[in-house]
């Protein structure tokens, strides 16, 4: 008799998985760990306060991508426990807590800008638009909000002015809100933040198109994380409800718009940014002209470099107000070491906690806003 052969066949409870099916298992392991590292990552730069927001205060808005909450209230946490008070009125604009009273029929100053004219780290009665309409003795509307672009402000401008008609718009100019324009999504410390931005149509027009998408951060609880007690539970509760939302909604719509720019449904953003500049600029100006409207361009910047104001803007005819100078006699009378300029002007111009003095961010103190409304003052009043 000859010895049977072993079978070919293995126990069916031992059968190896196809090719296919290990791969796709290996890629979800390697997604389920990059999500995982993603989320911890997320959680300590939370936990470190890089600058956000606590309270329900900013929404998604269709056009501008996101906007302040009519009557909301919260604070803007900033490293080394400061925080700041953030009230809106229900119209959308900051406010301080206990706004000074003004006349029912006061005239308005109107201020557009990003973060630096929202007062980003100081109080609302510290910024210079709040400090510009009581040095008047006039009302004032600071429409300035962080992250904001020229294209936001643009679209904002086309709102106000016709609704409000001030009797003066204080109109920032910093090259970043250029760039910003030119870009789908605005800086943001945590999550996406899609924004309109320019592109020019067949036509040579240039044109703005719709944030690409709804940011899903304005409707997520982060603020509730920044205060609370680091471990396994926070931690876990953090993942949950906030950052894997947030990866797979993210993900999703990134990975849409990534194919809607590569079939061409999407325009691209302009990338002549002195058109944008010349264009935006140029409108805002016959926005102020047909509505009587006193136009003040306010060059701000980050230190103290000199800032070249383009010159479609300088042909536009109007005031253009530079603060510098008045920062750099700040200094010149209030400064005696021989520290560098650089380093003298962020001592003095930049956010620095009380005690310990530490640094705490880089906009513009409430010393700056003074000496920025002074300008401004100064020059309406001439």
């Amino acid at each position: 008799m000859t010895e049977s052969q072993p079978s070919q066949t293995e126990p069916e409870g031992k059968k190896r998985l196809s090719l296919k099916k290990r791969l796709f298992f290996a890629l979800l392991i390697v997604l389920f760990c990059v999500s995982v590292v993603r989320t911890v990552l997320s959680y300590s730069a939370i936990k470190r306060q890089p600058g956000l927001f606590k309270g329900s205060i900013l929404r998604a808005d269709p056009a501008l991508g996101f906007a302040p909450v009519p009557g909301a209230s919260g604070a803007l946490v900033l490293p080394f426990g400061v925080e700041r008070a953030i009230v809106f009125d229900d119209r959308g604009f900051r406010v301080p807590q206990h706004p000074a009273p003004t006349r029912a029929d006061s005239p308005l100053v109107l201020a557009l800008g990003c973060s630096l004219t929202f007062g980003y780290g100081c109080r609302a009665e510290e910024s210079y638009p709040y400090l510009v309409g009581q040095g008047l003795g006039v009302a004032s509307i600071n429409a300035g909000v962080g992250a904001f672009g020229l294209s936001q402000m643009l679209l904002r401008a086309r709102e106000l002015i016709p609704a409000y008609r001030p009797q003066i718009l204080l109109l920032q100019y910093s090259p970043w809100l250029v760039r910003r324009a030119q870009e789908p999504y605005a800086p943001s410390n945590y999550g996406l933040m899609p924004v309109p931005y320019f592109y020019t149509d067949s036509a040579g027009q240039l044109q703005i198109q719709p944030p690409v998408f709804d940011p899903l951060v304005t409707r997520l609880p982060v603020g509730s994380y920044l205060g609370s007690e680091s471990g396994l539970l926070d931690f876990l509760g953090f993942a949950l409800t906030v950052e894997l939302p947030r990866q797979l909604y993210e993900d999703v719509q990134q990975l849409a718009y990534g194919c809607r720019s590569w079939f061409g449904s999407l325009p691209r953003p302009e990338q002549d940014g002195e058109k944008v500049v010349r264009e935006v600029y140029r409108e805002i100006a016959q926005l102020c002209l047909d509505h009587q409207v006193q136009l003040f361009i306010v060059p701000l910047s980050w230190g103290a470099k000199p800032l070249t104001v383009p010159a479609s803007i300088q042909e536009l005819g109007v005031p253009i107000v530079h603060p510098r100078e008045a920062f750099l006699r700040w200094l010149e009378g209030n400064t005696r070491d021989a520290a560098p300029l650089g380093m003298r002007y962020d001592r003095s111009f930049k956010i620095w906690s009380e005690a310990p003095r530490r640094y705490v961010d880089g906009h513009p103190n409430p010393r700056a806003h003074r000496l920025i409304a002074e300008c401004l003052i100064e020059a309406i009043r001439r």
